[in-house]
């Protein structure tokens, strides 16, 4: 079984099932710390990025590791999985992996943290109606 944090779009539901063609076997609260997640410019999702001091809250999905495949397509070319730890709220941290953005796509980030809630109300359903790479998401 393999573990993710989520941090961004992939947190809901209905994106994480669509890119997996399954729901996860456990979801749980979890967060890392030392990190930012910053809005992309121009676009509804965010990047996660080394900040200290900071605290990034998430999700840890737990799924069948062949995944990872479309996992990766989902995310593209400006995310690198690497693993990093999570903390769980009862305490326990893991290394899990998460999706990092690349050092090289950094001009893309803005200063302003991204906003889980606000992608709930003012984002979710254009990114859903206009993401182009569910196809290239759900080959195996």
């Amino acid at each position: 079984m393999a573990k993710l944090f989520a941090y961004g779009t992939l947190m809901c539901p209905e994106i994480f099932e669509k890119v997996c063609g399954m729901t996860p076997r456990a979801v749980v609260p979890g967060r890392v710390r030392n990190y930012r997640c910053l809005c992309v410019r121009g676009e509804a999702y965010p990047g996660l990025v080394k900040g200290q001091g900071g605290v990034v809250e998430g999700l840890i999905y737990t799924f069948p590791s062949y995944l990872w495949s479309r996992l990766d397509a989902f995310e593209g070319a400006q995310y690198m999985r690497k693993p990093v730890t999570a903390c769980y709220d009862n305490g326990k941290r893991e290394l899990v992996q998460t999706y990092h953005f690349r050092p090289e796509f950094r001009h893309q980030l803005s200063r302003s943290t991204w906003n889980f809630e606000g992608f709930l109300t003012e984002g979710r359903e254009a990114f859903i109606a206009t993401y182009t790479g569910w196809q290239a998401a759900q080959r195996d």
